[in-house]
């Protein structure tokens, strides 16, 4: 269990912003009209069949200093596909002072029953919200090189209601691709997050952690993740997960990436939205000119993953690594 200790004057905006970070996915996305054709073949149609809704919440714990969270999905269509009543998620915890609960309970807009149950050692639900995405067990992966040389989506991992298997839930889409000029080899990715940095993108404190199937290493989490200050107050950051894949699940290792806007925490959550703007903001960093020795050439958005059932617009702009 992850635990994070936050300094002063960080308490209560960052704690907020950990606690509703775990809910970025579980809203219902905003689809872009300008979307490639809805995928067909067998990987496609793994996903429809797959496809769950469900009610999401926070339950959360408080035991004098570290306020614990779990997010929690609920629904008939979990029992009829996967034979489960309730998935519940990793536990985190975030260090919090009694006085910085007490701003905390105001910004989650907790009754007075359920701030007093909170502050006396027992647990509240919150942030109630729809979710509506694919779910399978951890032996029935996405095999997604069935059809495509990427994976489409992120993935949050949860368990059973008695804890023995895992389960992964869609988050969001995958829109970024690079790849070696040579077609072959192995894509590494400390150039990649060298670039990143020289363009003032920083390592992030807080983050929930997304997986993607990898066919020869299996369910990984992300590897590297970055984020980069939004330029106005109307939304908290830009924010982009990196994983290594086998494309086509052999052969040759390229690297994927997850870009989002996170929305604020004091406007109801903090949600991932505005994938193409993030895609764009994290492919200018790779434009020229460019840091030190390394050569770089944005294709643009030329890989179709017909994932924008889940927001953007359904393409991933690729990166080529020149060395």
């Amino acid at each position: 269990m992850p635990g994070v200790s936050l300094g002063a004057g960080w308490g209560r905006a960052l704690g907020v912003l950990l606690l509703c970070l775990t809910l970025a996915a579980a809203a219902y996305p905003a689809v872009s009209a300008a979307q490639p054709a809805q995928g067909v073949g067998p990987y496609d149609e793994w996903l429809r069949e797959h496809r769950v809704t469900a009610e999401a919440r926070l339950v959360l714990a408080y035991d004098g200093r570290l306020l614990r969270y779990r997010k929690v999905l609920e629904g008939p269509e979990l029992r009829d596909k996967l034979g489960v009543e309730r998935l519940v998620g990793d536990e985190a915890a975030v260090e919090v002072a009694e006085e910085e609960l007490s701003d905390l309970v105001t910004s989650l807009g907790l009754s007075e029953g359920e701030a007093s149950r909170l502050k006396s050692g027992g647990t509240v639900e919150v942030l109630s919200v729809p979710y509506a995405g694919a779910c399978t067990v951890e032996s029935d992966p996405p095999t997604w090189w069935d059809q495509y040389p990427y994976p489409k989506y992120s993935w949050e991992r949860f368990r059973d209601y008695v804890g023995d298997y895992y389960y992964y839930c869609t988050a969001d889409p995958i829109n970024l691709v690079w790849y070696r000029q040579d077609g072959y080899g192995f894509t590494d990715l400390s150039p990649i997050q060298t670039q990143l940095v020289y363009d003032n993108w920083t390592y992030p404190v807080l983050e929930n952690t997304n997986y993607v199937y990898d066919p020869t290493y299996g369910w990984e989490p992300d590897q590297k993740a970055l984020q980069k200050d939004y330029p106005t107050s109307d939304y908290d950051r830009y924010h982009v997960r990196l994983w290594k894949v086998h494309k086509w699940g052999y052969g040759r290792v390229d690297v994927v990436g997850q870009a989002h806007v996170d929305t604020p925490w004091w406007q109801g959550g903090h949600e991932a939205v505005l994938f193409e703007e993030a895609e764009a903001e994290v492919s200018k960093a790779f434009r020229y000119p460019t840091y030190g020795y390394w050569n770089w050439y944005v294709e643009g958005e030329v890989v179709p993953l017909y994932n924008s059932d889940e927001g953007g617009d359904g393409w991933a702009t690729r990166v080529k690594y020149k060395g």
